[in-house]
C-alpha cells in the first residue's frame, strides 16, 4: 500500500487552498483525478502532488489553466496518469483480494 494524503494536507504542503485544488480538478478534467474514499473524500498519492506541483509552477509563470491542461495532455503527463491507474488498480486488487479472503474463511 501506498501513503495517501487528504486535501488539507496537499494544501498545506504545496500552498495550494483546497478550494483551488477542487478547481483545477474540475476545470482540467482527467489530469488531476485524485482517489476517493467510500464516503467520497479525496485522496492524493505521491504522483498527484507532482501534478499539483506542476500545475502550481506553471500557473507561477503565467500560464492559463487552457494551456496547462493542453501542456499536460503531452505524453510525458500521460506518463503520471498511467502510474495513478496502476496504483488505483493494486488498489483495488488488494481490497477484492482481502474480500475474497475474508470471505472464505
Amino acid at each position: 500500500m501506498f501513503p495517501t494524503y487528504t486535501i488539507g494536507q496537499v494544501s498545506k504542503q504545496l500552498d495550494v487552498s483546497c478550494h483551488t485544488l477542487r478547481f483545477w480538478e474540475k476545470e482540467l478534467g482527467n489530469i488531476l483525478v485524485p482517489l476517493r474514499t467510500n464516503g467520497g473524500q479525496r485522496r492524493y498519492t505521491a504522483e498527484h502532488l507532482d501534478i499539483v506541483k506542476e500545475i502550481k509552477t506553471l500557473k507561477d509563470k503565467g500560464s492559463t489553466l487552457a494551456e496547462i491542461k493542453v501542456q499536460m495532455g503531452s505524453e510525458e503527463s500521460l506518463a503520471i496518469v498511467d502510474r495513478v491507474a496502476r496504483e488505483i488498480a493494486e488498489v483495488v486488487r488488494a481490497a477484492l483480494n482481502s474480500f475474497l479472503e475474508r470471505q472464505s474463511t
